[in-house]
Protein backbone atom coordinates (compact mmCIF):
# COMPACT_ATOMS: atom_id res chain seq x y z
CA UNK A 1 0.00 0.00 0.00
CA UNK A 2 1.39 3.40 -0.88
CA UNK A 3 0.77 6.78 0.71
CA UNK A 4 -2.26 7.37 -1.52
CA UNK A 5 -4.06 4.21 -0.41
CA UNK A 6 -5.92 3.95 2.83
CA UNK A 7 -8.12 1.34 4.38
CA UNK A 8 -11.58 2.85 4.81
CA UNK A 9 -13.10 2.37 8.24
CA UNK A 10 -16.75 1.98 9.18
CA UNK A 11 -18.85 4.86 7.90
CA UNK A 12 -20.88 6.37 5.11
CA UNK A 13 -18.87 8.22 2.47
CA UNK A 14 -19.79 10.81 -0.12
CA UNK A 15 -17.72 11.29 -3.27
CA UNK A 16 -15.73 14.11 -1.67
CA UNK A 17 -14.72 11.83 1.22
CA UNK A 18 -12.74 9.26 -0.80
CA UNK A 19 -9.78 9.18 -3.16
CA UNK A 20 -8.50 6.73 -5.75
CA UNK A 21 -6.73 3.88 -3.96
CA UNK A 22 -8.97 3.85 -0.88
CA UNK A 23 -10.14 0.29 -0.17
CA UNK A 24 -12.16 -1.93 2.13
CA UNK A 25 -13.24 -5.54 2.49
CA UNK A 26 -16.82 -6.76 2.64
CA UNK A 27 -18.20 -9.60 4.75
CA UNK A 28 -17.55 -13.10 3.40
CA UNK A 29 -20.07 -15.64 2.10
CA UNK A 30 -19.88 -19.43 2.17
CA UNK A 31 -21.40 -20.97 -0.96
CA UNK A 32 -23.92 -23.71 -0.16
CA UNK A 33 -26.12 -26.04 -2.17
CA UNK A 34 -29.16 -24.13 -0.90
CA UNK A 35 -27.84 -20.84 -2.29
CA UNK A 36 -27.10 -22.41 -5.68
CA UNK A 37 -30.49 -24.16 -5.79
CA UNK A 38 -32.35 -20.96 -4.92
CA UNK A 39 -30.50 -18.99 -7.60
CA UNK A 40 -31.15 -21.73 -10.17
CA UNK A 41 -34.87 -21.62 -9.36
CA UNK A 42 -34.97 -17.83 -9.47
CA UNK A 43 -32.96 -17.46 -12.69
CA UNK A 44 -34.19 -20.60 -14.47
CA UNK A 45 -30.55 -21.63 -15.06
CA UNK A 46 -30.47 -25.33 -14.19
CA UNK A 47 -27.40 -26.17 -16.27
CA UNK A 48 -26.09 -29.52 -15.05
CA UNK A 49 -22.74 -28.35 -13.61
CA UNK A 50 -24.72 -26.23 -11.15
CA UNK A 51 -27.23 -28.90 -10.20
CA UNK A 52 -25.33 -32.22 -10.14
CA UNK A 53 -22.00 -33.10 -8.56
CA UNK A 54 -21.67 -36.05 -10.97
CA UNK A 55 -22.25 -33.83 -14.00
CA UNK A 56 -19.79 -31.24 -12.70
CA UNK A 57 -17.15 -33.94 -12.22
CA UNK A 58 -17.86 -35.27 -15.70
CA UNK A 59 -17.12 -31.75 -16.99
CA UNK A 60 -13.82 -31.62 -15.08
CA UNK A 61 -14.82 -29.79 -11.91
CA UNK A 62 -14.34 -31.06 -8.36
CA UNK A 63 -17.97 -30.46 -7.38
CA UNK A 64 -21.08 -28.44 -8.15
CA UNK A 65 -20.19 -25.05 -9.59
CA UNK A 66 -21.90 -21.84 -8.48
CA UNK A 67 -23.35 -19.74 -11.28
CA UNK A 68 -20.98 -16.91 -12.22
CA UNK A 69 -23.84 -14.44 -12.04
CA UNK A 70 -24.77 -15.78 -8.61
CA UNK A 71 -21.32 -14.86 -7.32
CA UNK A 72 -21.57 -11.39 -8.89
CA UNK A 73 -25.00 -10.93 -7.28
CA UNK A 74 -23.62 -12.02 -3.91
CA UNK A 75 -20.68 -9.63 -4.28
CA UNK A 76 -23.09 -6.73 -4.86
CA UNK A 77 -25.09 -7.80 -1.81
CA UNK A 78 -21.94 -8.12 0.31
CA UNK A 79 -20.91 -4.63 -0.83
CA UNK A 80 -24.23 -3.37 0.52
CA UNK A 81 -23.71 -5.20 3.85
CA UNK A 82 -20.20 -3.83 4.43
CA UNK A 83 -19.31 -1.46 7.25
CA UNK A 84 -18.20 0.97 4.54
CA UNK A 85 -21.04 2.48 2.54
CA UNK A 86 -21.26 5.16 -0.10
CA UNK A 87 -24.05 7.72 -0.37
CA UNK A 88 -25.11 5.89 -3.50
CA UNK A 89 -27.92 6.81 -5.82
CA UNK A 90 -27.60 4.05 -8.44
CA UNK A 91 -25.31 1.47 -9.98
CA UNK A 92 -24.49 2.37 -13.58
CA UNK A 93 -23.07 -0.96 -14.72
CA UNK A 94 -20.52 -3.68 -14.26
CA UNK A 95 -17.48 -4.89 -16.20
CA UNK A 96 -16.81 -8.38 -14.86
CA UNK A 97 -14.67 -11.51 -15.38
CA UNK A 98 -15.12 -15.03 -14.08
CA UNK A 99 -11.53 -16.12 -13.31
CA UNK A 100 -12.09 -19.58 -11.83
CA UNK A 101 -15.08 -21.66 -10.72
CA UNK A 102 -16.54 -21.37 -7.24
CA UNK A 103 -17.42 -24.80 -5.85
CA UNK A 104 -19.93 -25.60 -3.09
CA UNK A 105 -18.22 -25.19 0.28
CA UNK A 106 -15.92 -22.39 -0.82
CA UNK A 107 -16.07 -18.96 0.81
CA UNK A 108 -15.86 -15.77 -1.24
CA UNK A 109 -14.04 -12.69 0.07
CA UNK A 110 -14.54 -9.44 -1.88
CA UNK A 111 -12.11 -6.54 -1.60
CA UNK A 112 -13.21 -3.18 -3.03
CA UNK A 113 -10.92 -0.35 -4.14
CA UNK A 114 -11.82 3.11 -5.42
CA UNK A 115 -10.42 3.35 -8.96
CA UNK A 116 -11.39 6.92 -9.72
CA UNK A 117 -13.96 9.62 -9.21
CA UNK A 118 -15.37 11.44 -12.21
CA UNK A 119 -15.70 15.18 -12.23
CA UNK A 120 -19.20 15.96 -11.04
CA UNK A 121 -21.56 17.32 -13.66
CA UNK A 122 -23.64 18.62 -10.80
CA UNK A 123 -22.43 19.72 -7.40
CA UNK A 124 -24.61 17.08 -5.74
CA UNK A 125 -23.19 13.85 -7.21
CA UNK A 126 -20.34 12.19 -9.10
CA UNK A 127 -19.50 8.74 -10.41
CA UNK A 128 -17.11 6.55 -8.46
CA UNK A 129 -15.52 3.61 -10.27
CA UNK A 130 -14.94 0.69 -7.90
CA UNK A 131 -12.54 -2.18 -8.55
CA UNK A 132 -13.42 -5.59 -7.08
CA UNK A 133 -11.14 -8.54 -6.37
CA UNK A 134 -13.02 -11.63 -5.19
CA UNK A 135 -10.96 -14.46 -3.73
CA UNK A 136 -11.81 -17.82 -2.21
CA UNK A 137 -10.70 -19.09 1.19
CA UNK A 138 -7.31 -20.05 -0.32
CA UNK A 139 -6.65 -16.53 -1.64
CA UNK A 140 -7.24 -17.57 -5.26
CA UNK A 141 -8.95 -15.00 -7.47
CA UNK A 142 -12.37 -16.29 -8.53
CA UNK A 143 -13.90 -13.14 -10.01
CA UNK A 144 -12.84 -9.57 -10.62
CA UNK A 145 -14.08 -6.45 -12.27
CA UNK A 146 -15.43 -2.98 -11.79
CA UNK A 147 -18.65 -1.15 -11.01
CA UNK A 148 -19.62 2.43 -11.75
CA UNK A 149 -21.60 3.93 -8.90
CA UNK A 150 -23.40 7.28 -8.81
CA UNK A 151 -22.73 8.81 -5.40
CA UNK A 152 -24.01 11.91 -3.64
CA UNK A 153 -21.72 14.50 -2.04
Amino acid sequence: MNEFERHLTKGVYGYEDVKAGDWYSTPTQKITANIIDAFADLSGDHFEIHMSKEAAIRHGFSGRVAHGLLILSLVDGLKNQADVQFKAQASLGWNWRFSRPVIIGETIRPKVRVLDISEPKSKERAIISLDFLVTNQNGETVQEGSNRLMVYK
